[in-house]
């Protein structure tokens, strides 16, 4: 049964402009050093620390908004490339107490947009 579905939408340039201003200290707060490693290594590194930031916030407000780090929520890729969300300390401990026991991620792009849809199920 679906218990929670959430979406997200990142302009792209807006991740860059961040990322240029305040580099390390706005990905050392956002992003894990796994999410840092993957998204840096491709060419348009924005459009991938976008689509990151926006599966962060769909898993956000999936779950309800309760207080959740965005460090608690990483975001992986599978061989296939598929997304998958692994969770620390505040966000597990919620998603274990509502009984969550599948999370469904999907992301997409274009040249402005990242969107990414998250759906929680018991």
């Amino acid at each position: 049964m679906i218990v929670g579905l959430g979406i997200d939408l990142v302009k792209i340039d807006r991740i860059e402009k961040l990322v240029d201003t305040w580099d390390k200290k706005f990905l050392n707060k956002i992003y894990t050093k796994k999410e840092i490693q993957y998204c840096s290594r491709h060419k348009r590194s924005a459009q991938h620390y976008a689509s990151t930031f926006a599966v962060k916030e769909a898993f956000i407000k999936a779950h309800g908004r309760q207080n959740i780090n965005f460090k608690d929520i990483e975001v992986i890729r599978g061989k296939t490339g598929k997304p998958k969300i692994n969770l620390y300390n505040n966000a597990k401990n919620i998603i274990q107490n509502k009984s969550i026991i599948n999370i469904h991620v999907t992301i997409t792009h274009d040249a402005d947009y990242s969107v990414a849809a998250v759906i929680l199920e018991h």
